[in-house]
Parts: C-alpha cells; sequence; structure tokens
C-alpha cells in the first residue's frame, strides 16, 4: 500500500474514534471534573419538587467540540448514592435507555450517543433525570430541602441551578445561600443561582416543628439508707420550647443548673425502685426566642476534662491552625470516619485524644468529643448536646440503639455572634455534604447540655442501665403546641420549713416538712402550676399593709428562670421604720410579664423595728438576733451531722447512672 494510501485510511479512522467520558461523582449529584480539554461542558441542574415534597433531578448538559477530529460515543457518571431511582435521559430531544447499574454505594449510569456529533463547535445536547429521596423531606407541617454542594464544580464553564417548589408550600423561612433570583412561575416558586454555590443548599418552608414526646425515667436505690437521684429533663433552650403535659410523680425538687440543665430530684427509700414518667410538646425554633435566656459562657467551657483532652500535645498541635468554629467542623469531618458496622451494644467511650489515634472506630460521641478537645484546645468555649434527633433516612443520618434514639452534637461560643453556634459535624459526615454546620435544623431536640462536666447529667433514656432494658424514648411528629397563660400559686404565711430556710443543704427528708414558726419570719411562695417555664423579666414582689409599702430590699427579686411546677421560696425578715414591733395582715402583689397575681396573709405577721437591726441597735436587738443566731445554730448543728453521716449515700447520688444508650 502507498504512502499515500495509508495517510488515507488513518484520516477515516481518525474521524470515527470514539472517545469515552467517565466523570467520577464524589457526592450526589456531583458532576466533578470536566470531560477533556477536547470539549466543553455546561451544565444545569434542576431540582423540582412536587407536592409529597419527593424530588425529582434533572441534569442538562451541553458539551461542544473544540477540535473537529473528536467526538462522544458515550458518556459515564458515577453517583454517590445507591438509592436513586426511575432513571431517564434525553439526546437531542429523543428518549434514550439509560445504562444503569447499582452497588450498596454508588449508582453508575451511562449514556450512549448513536449519532455523534462531530465537528469544531458542534454541540451534544443530552439530559438525565432521577427520583433522589435524600433531597427533600416533609416532617409534619415543614418541608426541608437540602442539596449537596458539588466536589470540583468548577471545572465546569458553566453550571446553573433552578429548584422549583409548589407555591402551596408559602414563602420559604429560610434559604441558605440567597439565590440570584426567586420568582413565581404558575403555580410554582423558582429559585435560580446562576452558578452552583460551593456549599450546600438548604430551604426550609416552616419556622417551627412540633414533636410529641413520652420519657420513662427507672430509678433504682440499691443501697440500705435512703438516697437523692437528679434526672435531666428536656429544657427550654433559645431555639427549643417545652410543655410539660404530665411528670409523675412530681419531685421533691426542681432546679436549673450552671449549664442551664432542668434538674429533677426524687428522694429513694432503701431498695426503692421508681419510675418517673414525664409527657411533654417540644417547639423547635428556627429563629431564637427572645425570651429564654442564653446559657452562660463559664470558665470550665473551655477547660480540659475527661473525654475532652484539650491540653494534651496531640490536640494542642492538631488544632494549632484552625481558628474558626466552621474550620473545626471541618477538620473533625476530614480526620473521623463513621463507624457504619460498631457494636453499639458493647461500644465504649473513646474520647477526643482516642478517637484522633482510631479516626475509623468513631460515632457521633467521637465526633463531639474531638470537636469539643480541638475547640477548647484554641479556648474556644465548647460543650456538648445530648438529645434525640429525628430522622426519616437513618443511612444518611444515623441515629438510635437499644431501644431509644440518643444522639449528640457540638455546641461552641461564636464571640462575633455573641450565641452559641450549633452544628453537627456527624450528620454532615454521614449525609454526603447536606450543611449542618451553617444550616441547623429543626429535627435535634435538647435533653441534656454538658459542659461543666463532660458525663453529667445524663440525658434521658439512660436511667437506668441496670434494670431490664425497654424503649425510655418516644417521639413524634405533633400538630401544635401553645404555651399557656402563666398559672401561679402566690401566697405569704408566717414561718418556713426547714428544707426551704436551708436551701443549700440536704435536709432529712422526715426533717423537711418541720415548720420552724418563728415570729420574725415570714415565707413568700410562689408556684407555677402550669407545664412551662416563666421568665419573670426582673419582677419583684411589691409587699403592702394597710398603712404602708414596705422597702423592696427586704425581697429577693425573682430568679430569671421559674421551672415547670417548680416552687419558688422567698424568706424575709418583715421590717418598720416605727420605734416598736407590730403585727399586720400583709398583701404581696407581682407582676409577671402582663399578669398580675396577689395574696394576703391569713393571720397578723410580725414587723420588727429597722433600728434593731443597725449598729447602733438597742438591746432589745441583741436579744432578737441572738434569738435567731441561737435558733440557726441548733438547726444548723443538727444538719452537719446529719451531712456528715449521710454524705457517702448522697455522693452517689450526685452521679446519675451512666448513660446505657450509646450515643452515635
Amino acid at each position: 500500500m502507498g504512502m499515500m494510501s495509508k495517510m488515507a485510511l488513518f484520516m477515516k479512522f481518525a474521524w470515527v474514534l470514539v472517545f469515552v467520558v467517565f466523570v467520577q461523582l464524589a457526592v450526589t449529584p456531583t458532576l466533578a471534573q470536566e470531560t477533556d480539554e477536547n470539549f466543553q461542558t455546561t451544565l444545569t441542574t434542576r431540582y423540582e419538587i412536587d407536592h409529597q415534597a419527593k424530588t425529582r433531578v434533572i441534569h442538562e448538559f451541553q458539551i461542544v467540540n473544540k477540535t473537529p477530529t473528536m467526538y462522544l460515543s458515550q458518556y459515564a457518571l458515577d453517583l454517590g448514592s445507591s438509592k436513586l431511582k426511575d432513571f431517564q435521559a434525553t439526546v437531542n430531544d429523543q428518549s434514550v435507555t439509560p445504562h444503569v447499574v447499582q452497588t450498596d454505594e454508588k449508582s453508575s449510569i451511562a449514556i450512549s450517543f448513536s449519532e455523534p456529533i462531530v465537528g469544531e463547535g458542534q454541540t451534544q445536547n443530552f439530559s438525565l433525570s432521577y427520583h433522589d429521596p435524600a433531597i427533600s423531606d416533609r416532617v409534619g407541617q415543614v418541608v426541608e430541602i437540602n442539596i449537596p454542594h458539588t466536589l470540583g464544580s468548577q471545572t465546569f464553564a458553566d453550571q446553573k441551578v433552578m429548584i422549583t417548589v409548589p407555591i402551596a408550600f408559602g414563602q420559604p423561612s429560610r434559604v441558605e445561600p440567597k439565590p440570584d433570583s426567586q420568582s413565581t412561575l404558575g403555580d410554582q416558586l423558582q429559585f435560580q443561582y446562576q452558578k452552583r454555590p460551593n456549599r450546600a443548599i438548604a430551604l426550609t418552608f416552616g419556622n417551627y416543628q412540633i414533636f410529641d414526646v413520652k420519657i420513662k425515667y427507672l430509678l433504682r436505690n440499691p443501697n440500705s439508707r435512703n438516697m437523692t437521684i437528679p434526672i435531666a429533663l428536656p429544657p427550654d433552650t433559645p431555639y427549643q420550647r417545652v410543655l410539660y403535659t404530665n411528670l409523675y410523680p412530681q419531685p421533691n425538687r426542681l432546679y436549673q443548673d450552671n449549664d442551664h440543665n432542668w434538674i429533677a430530684e426524687y428522694d429513694l427509700s432503701r431498695y426503692e425502685n421508681l419510675t418517673v414518667k414525664a409527657e411533654l410538646n417540644i417547639k423547635t425554633l428556627l429563629e431564637s426566642d427572645p425570651a429564654v435566656p442564653t446559657p452562660p459562657i463559664l470558665p470550665a467551657h473551655t477547660q480540659a476534662q475527661e473525654y475532652w483532652e484539650s491540653d494534651t500535645a496531640i490536640l494542642q498541635s492538631a488544632s494549632s491552625k484552625i481558628g474558626t468554629i466552621p474550620a473545626l467542623s471541618q477538620s473533625v469531618i476530614e480526620k473521623l470516619s463513621y463507624a457504619e458496622e460498631a457494636n453499639l451494644d458493647s461500644r465504649q467511650r473513646l474520647g477526643a485524644v482516642a478517637a484522633l489515634n482510631n479516626p475509623a472506630n468513631a460515632v457521633c460521641q467521637e465526633y463531639t468529643d474531638l470537636f469539643i478537645g480541638l475547640a477548647r484546645a484554641q479556648k474556644i468555649p465548647a460543650v456538648a448536646i445530648l438529645g434525640y434527633a429525628f430522622t426519616t433516612d437513618e443511612s444518611i443520618k444515623p441515629i438510635g440503639i437499644a431501644g431509644d434514639v440518643l444522639h449528640t452534637w457540638p455546641e461552641a461560643f461564636d464571640q462575633n455572634q455573641q450565641a452559641w453556634w450549633r452544628l453537627d459535624p456527624t450528620w454532615e459526615d454521614t449525609s454526603d455534604g447536606i450543611d449542618f454546620t451553617y444550616n441547623f435544623d429543626l429535627n435535634h431536640l435538647v435533653f441534656a447540655r454538658n459542659g461543666v462536666s463532660s458525663t453529667q447529667p445524663s440525658p434521658a433514656g439512660s436511667y437506668d442501665p441496670e434494670l431490664p432494658r425497654e424503649q425510655l424514648v418516644e417521639v413524634k411528629v405533633g400538630n401544635s403546641l401553645v404555651l399557656p397563660a402563666s398559672t401561679v400559686e402566690l401566697s405569704i404565711e408566717q414561718g418556713a420549713h426547714l428544707d426551704h430556710l436551708f436551701s443549700n443543704w440536704s435536709v432529712p427528708r422526715k426533717w423537711r416538712k418541720i415548720r420552724l414558726n418563728w415570729p420574725f419570719l415570714s415565707t413568700i411562695s410562689l408556684v407555677n402550676q402550669a407545664g412551662a417555664a416563666i421568665y419573670p423579666n426582673q419582677a419583684q414582689y411589691q409587699l403592702t399593709t394597710d398603712s404602708e409599702n414596705l422597702d423592696q430590699s427586704v425581697v429577693d427579686q425573682l430568679p430569671t428562670t421559674i421551672l415547670p411546677f417548680q416552687t419558688h421560696i422567698t424568706n424575709l425578715i418583715l421590717k418598720t421604720p416605727q420605734s416598736q414591733p407590730y403585727t399586720s395582715p400583709v398583701t404581696v402583689t407581682i407582676q409577671l410579664n402582663d399578669q398580675t397575681f396577689i395574696a394576703t396573709s391569713a393571720g397578723k405577721l410580725l414587723f420588727l423595728p429597722e433600728a434593731w437591726f443597725k449598729q447602733d441597735a438597742l438591746v432589745d436587738s441583741v436579744v432578737v438576733v441572738g434569738g435567731l443566731a441561737l435558733g440557726a445554730l441548733i438547726a444548723g448543728s443538727l444538719l452537719v451531722y446529719w451531712r456528715k453521716r449521710h454524705r457517702a449515700v448522697r455522693g452517689q447520688s450526685q452521679v446519675a447512672s451512666e448513660t446505657s444508650s450509646e450515643l452515635h
């Protein structure tokens, strides 16, 4: 064959060269790499959400030949989800059948071109569509849409995103990041991004979510002496309001600790078992409720603790170049891998350092511990939130073990915003790119907050591991929650019970109802009879008699929070500017936000001259104060004796049982 004939044959084969392009996708529906330097690829992706909050994803490709001799014969994609369904494809507006192979981890799709487009500047148009169940979800009255970011989206010459939803959803309460345009097309809302963002897109329709919750606390006293067991009740937070419809039996004491946990104490007799049942409604919020005080920053929130070894060299080194809260979360995600096959029943908590040394053996506890360890190493206040995370797809948002659904995630304090930043690095890692750093959802329910301690209090669902296991937490989507108006029982009377007079001491149960009817001591009781907390907003009692208003300084200001069913006690000595003691009925008035409550003493209360309490007091004041001191000394001595006797038992009661349901 002559040289000219060989050259002609070579050119003929060059024109029919088959070029197959494989694009590897890290997360659905990512198109991560440019096809080839010989082609220019543009992509428009449409996410069409229907009235049932089901999503159809449509990728529209346009590939332009940049050379006269190259063309495509096939386009192949690997999508990082095995749950995609109903694949359809078109080539130049003609339906074709895509070749689909699905494994446990991915879906591989290939589209063949029977009539390749040849020639420089020529365009190949084709589309691929499928149903993706992970994009959108309706929970109760709330619709959430989460579109993962695209790895390597900059390799496309142009990449647009359009999202359409039924106008019946209403206007979105949150769209992040902000779209380039929003419009109404018939019965549809459309959101358009001219360039695909380099972070996940999140849309939420609905400002809040309602959950109906039932909880059992199985308490056990294995000792031969009485003991007190504290439990953590799901509390209000700036992003969560709680209404208790039932709490039985009522606790012996209720208080809010330094981390703003709601602690209920129960007194158990020796060898007594007690089941506490709580029924409540929880309302989660997108925007913070200004009525609920923000938990304070405490010195302990930047200190090293068990499981949060922020003072170790390994965590100091690992965090040395990480300066922001989002960067800390991303670092945790990059360092750890979720343990899909973890034996959760026998799993032991690792802590931050061990998690860093065993990165493939992590569940949510390790993600949270490592985040807190790294944050505190940088002196960023950080705490652990323990609770319940509601999900309709445990494969991408893993929760639930041993019959209960427990989850944990961190919060860190943002000095710029002067607020606690909520985030979930576990779910961000397992959900293939859904953003839980900037776009926290409505499905995280707070049961307890660990900041001062890395282990206490234990959350609902973890009392008691030694009793027979049963489901302790039940959560369902609810319909409504209307916080009731404040309902209180107000009273003022002479004397006080021992446990109210010595509120900082653990008074023996048999002494608690002993009433000291000292004539110079009066007690104001305010009982919150409703299942919702009251936030008094700097309220004070106003005391009046028939003849005078009393000095407000003798009455303590109310706390910033009065818990559901809590009794707030104020002990006081009534004083008068007159020179002689006298008795009179007393009326107490309090303004709680927009409501006024009034109570009058059943009998006459004793007023003592103010002069008796001054430095130049007369002998009478010495007698009164001496009598008061003697009474307090006698009562205090008895309490000290009892406290020493029962210190060991009381010490045990301060530590709730270790969490029986592992967090992951």
